[in-house]
């Protein structure tokens, strides 16, 4: 995952399930260039969705686990 801001911002990073039960939760407060890389390993097979969600807005990602 990368956020970038020109400002300092928060955000909160929600990974739903193909059912929209939550599997993963994080808020974080970004200020420049953030970089993560999720392990996403003990999540069974299937769709899930990453929401990115700050003040200014929200970004939503298609996740497939094979």
């Amino acid at each position: 995952m990368n956020i970038e801001t020109l400002e300092r911002e928060n955000f909160n990073v929600t990974v739903r399930d193909a059912r929209g039960r939550n599997v993963y939760t994080e808020d974080l407060n970004v200020n420049g260039r953030y970089k993560n890389n999720l392990d996403f390993t003990s999540f069974t097979k299937g769709m899930y969705f990453m929401i990115i969600q700050s003040e200014t807005g929200m970004k939503v990602e298609k996740l497939i686990i094979q």
